[in-house]
């Protein structure tokens, strides 16, 4: 037998589910009603499989590295229908079930990863008994990354092929963890869905009364009227555990942005505060809680939260574009931080392919699996179009359209993070699930995943034929759409979360003119055509159409679109219409000519190196009486607000699903006697109020018990020394990060200088561009001295060996 069909025969055998035997031993030491059963795991991967299989370049469940059918990438213009036929070709290498849809899936993540440059992509399709098969194409990282990283520091991990057990950050798709966390304390009674909050966790309050009626659901569903992500210390370069105890300190900060259960609206918080429940009611932190009731018992023995961070190679990591690798440590973990395989995800698909018992092991009861996914939406008051998908328990569409379109039940969980996106689907009456993971969102794992789930239906029997697109051409759709408008009812002003748009009449009565704020001007973004069926779209994206909706006093903005691979259509209300009010209070002017700094974001937070330190404000001269915010820490671009008080200027869009998330009062506070405006948990001063930096000068200041961040401006180039200082991150005029990405961690658990963020513990020296800005930071209670020197020479022969060293590390970019 020739090498090739003695892999063709391993794969093939791979290919069939592995049944595993489980151990089933009692876990002494815990209160009865928290008993679960401890199993001993056997290796599902099968040690001498995979020694045969990495003698001929294979791993035991999936290829790595090239793959020799790269060439048969689709076009780009092939449709997705023809992508399922396309799947069934014969490729070498593939046999057996379910052979096409593997195929299929190869090729378009092939080319997805091509044309979006994501380095690496992680899939496996699943059946009630387990892995059908498993992929891992790419790399840890592109060989050029490897090559631009610090010499003093070389990064081999980049080039190095990832594996089926490579982790991955699955991000959102972890609040499906939470909700069975929850699901199961409700199986055991300790738990009421529909009891509030505040009786399991007493500390909880928040501004708004009306808090008090927020029940577990709503934390599950999306319903709470949170105003969303408290972004501060939520993605960091070092771990951060105390992150679900500040988003608790940070709602008693805040207020509702509706009356709980009017709506739904997409909220990473709800899901932190059932960290926070899990461990009231349990007395164990949601990590272990996680571990030993829900990975253990299904096996998923390379599942793990960034408590810690991981050894070099073991992940896919995220990259700088100097090429510097670095973990993105995800403080959120029920809303968002696990780290996980699609492998181990299979053993977690199997839970909802069977009604909550795996391998003999009772998980969640069927019961709790059935009540994930009922849809949320139907007793809520606000909701500008029919409720025919949305939110379950944990998921985000109960009733995929893709799917539904075929008469069939699927329910969807999207992840996404700043370095990964992912995708999870389970087909409960047809025992598929799809989970996909990537270094990137681009490369759309939604598109990915429908087409490969309809292959895998195809070759399963349950379609005799591909599903067809739906039509994507306005003009060939006759039927009018319950959202239809005319030039006349569609002009307006409407806003979201994250954009404000201006429609307005032409002397075409079949066209609109839409321009899109920008900076501080109105620009021209498309000229939309109505349709036949009374929406108006951009002839050069004719897939996606606009319309008006009404709920309750509001107009919107509606949308329909061609959702995942394109077989269904879409509907949402896109953005609120936004009516002028009275003028801003005049003490608003100052502070909008005013640039404001973070002055409480910790060190090792991501944000203030991809994103900057600052926020900013503008108004809009035809919608007087509102105040618009961008805050780069949290990735806020033109949120609106109702600016009537001296001192507050409050959140105003009730947009259901998403549209409306991630909002925030903006509050006037009092600190050393000057002004300083909170954006949720972040505290900003003007700059305006930091000292400058003047040449020859000695500053020693003592870092606050609150451990703010010690702020300075450089009117001039100049070289600054620090003494007991732990960190700095030094900025441009235009407050970009001189040294673009700062993450050289030593898999040790320590972080070393490095690009655009220095750590140190002895007199180190930097240096500050023209009207440049530095924050520096240090332990709380400690002095930190700043010592300026200009020009950059004069400090040459004042340094010693150690302390050139480090400017040499400091100022390389």
């Amino acid at each position: 037998m020739t090498q090739g069909l003695i892999a063709r025969s391993l794969l093939l055998m791979f290919a069939r589910p592995i049944k595993s035997t489980a151990i089933v031993k009692t876990e002494p030491d815990r209160p009865s009603s928290l008993k679960r059963p401890v199993i001993a795991c056997p290796d599902r991967h099968q040690p001498e499989r995979r020694r045969i299989l990495a003698a001929i370049g294979l791993t035991a469940s999936g290829l790595t590295g090239t793959l020799p059918w790269a060439a048969l990438a689709s076009s780009t213009g092939t449709s997705t229908s023809q992508a399922l036929e396309a799947g069934s070709t014969e490729m070498a290498g593939l046999d057996g079930a379910y052979a096409g849809s593997q195929a299929l899936a190869i090729t378009l993540t092939q080319k997805a990863m091509e044309q979006t440059g994501t380095s690496s992509v992680s899939m496996a399709l699943i059946s009630r008994n387990g892995l059908i098969w498993a992929r891992a194409i790419g790399t840890l990282g592109k060989e050029q990354e490897r090559k631009q990283a610090n010499a003093q520091d070389p990064d081999t991990s980049a080039g190095q092929p990832v594996t089926t057990d490579t982790l991955y950050c699955i991000g959102s798709c972890s609040k499906l963890f939470a909700t069975v966390a929850a699901l199961q304390l409700v199986d055991r009674g300790l738990v009421d869905l529909d009891t509030p909050v505040k009786q399991y966790l007493p500390i909880f309050a928040m501004h708004s009364p009306e808090y008090r009626h927020i029940t577990v659901r709503m934390l599950l569903n999306h319903q709470s009227g949170f105003p969303g992500s408290d972004y501060s210390n939520a993605f960091t370069t070092l771990p951060y555990s105390a992150y679900s105890t500040q988003v608790v300190e940070t709602l008693s900060m805040a207020r509702l942005k509706h009356a709980p259960g009017e709506m739904s609206v997409y909220c990473n918080d709800g899901f932190t505060l059932i960290e926070q429940v899990v461990q009231a009611v349990t007395g164990v932190a949601y990590v272990d809680y996680i571990q030993r009731n829900v990975l253990d018992p299904l096996c998923m023995t390379n599942s793990r939260y960034a408590v810690q961070l991981f050894p070099q190679g073991s992940f896919a990591p995220g990259r700088s574009p100097s090429g510097d690798a670095f973990l993105e440590c995800i403080n959120v973990y029920a809303s968002g931080g696990l780290f996980t395989t699609p492998t181990d995800m299979a053993q977690f698909a199997r839970l909802f392919l069977n009604q909550g018992v795996v391998d003999g092991a009772g998980i969640l009861s069927g019961q709790a699996i059935e009540s994930m996914a009922e849809l949320q939406a139907l007793g809520e008051t606000l909701r500008p179009v029919p409720v025919e998908w949305g939110f379950g328990l944990g998921w985000d569409n109960v009733r995929e359209r893709a799917f539904a379109s075929q008469g069939m039940r699927a329910w969807r969980k999207n992840g996404g993070t700043s370095v990964y996106g992912s995708d999870f689907y389970v087909l409960p009456d047809h025992g598929l699930a799809f989970m996909i993971t990537g270094t990137s969102t681009g490369y759309q794992p939604d598109v990915i995943a429908e087409q490969v789930l309809f292959k895998a239906l195809l070759e399963q029997g349950s379609l005799t034929a591909p599903p067809q697109e739906v039509i994507r051409t306005p003009s060939a759709s006759t039927s009018a759409s319950p959202y239809a408008a005319t030039s006349q009812t569609m002009p307006a002003i409407y806003a979201n979360s994250q954009a404000v748009f201006r429609v307005c009449t032409t002397a075409d009565p079949q066209t609109v003119n839409v321009d899109k704020w920008e900076g501080k001007k109105w620009a021209r973004h498309a000229r939309w055509q109505r349709g036949a069926d009374g929406l108006f779209y951009d002839p050069d994206a004719p897939q996606t159409r606009f319309g008006v909706a009404h709920a309750g006093n509001h107009k919107y903005l509606s949308l329909r679109t061609s959702s995942g691979a394109g077989y269904a259509w879409l509907d949402l209300a896109f953005a609120q219409a936004v009516e002028p009010g009275t003028a801003i209070p005049d003490v608003w002017q100052t502070r909008i000519d005013q640039t404001w700094v973070v002055i409480n974001e910790r060190y090792t937070s991501l944000a203030l190196a991809w994103s900057g330190p600052i926020l900013t404000l503008f108004t809009i001269p035809e919608i007087p009486g509102h105040l618009g915010v961008n805050v780069a820490p949290s990735t806020t671009e033109n949120q609106l607000l109702v600016a009537n008080e001296p001192d507050a200027a409050r959140m105003i869009f009730k947009i259901p699903y998403t549209m409306s998330r991630d909002l925030n009062d903006l509050l006037v506070e009092h600190h050393d006697g000057m002004e300083h405006l909170r954006w949720g948990r972040m505290l900003f001063r003007a700059l305006g109020d930091i000292p400058s930096l003047l040449a020859d000068t000695t500053q020693v200041q003592t870092i606050g018990t609150n451990g703010f961040s010690l702020a300075f401006r450089a009117p001039d180039a100049i070289d600054i020394e620090l003494d007991g200082a732990i960190a700095a991150f030094v900025y441009d005029d235009t407050f970009k990060s001189v040294f673009p990405i700062q993450f050289r961690a030593h898999f040790d658990g320590t972080l070393t200088q490095a690009r655009g963020l220095a750590t140190m513990r002895e007199p180190t020296i930097l240096s500050l561009p023209k009207a440049g800005l530095v924050l520096v930071y240090g332990n709380p209670g400690e002095t930190v001295t700043v010592r300026s020197r200009s020009p950059e020479t004069a400090l040459t022969r004042t340094r010693s060996p150690n302390t050139q060293k480090k400017h040499k590390q400091a100022t390389t970019t």
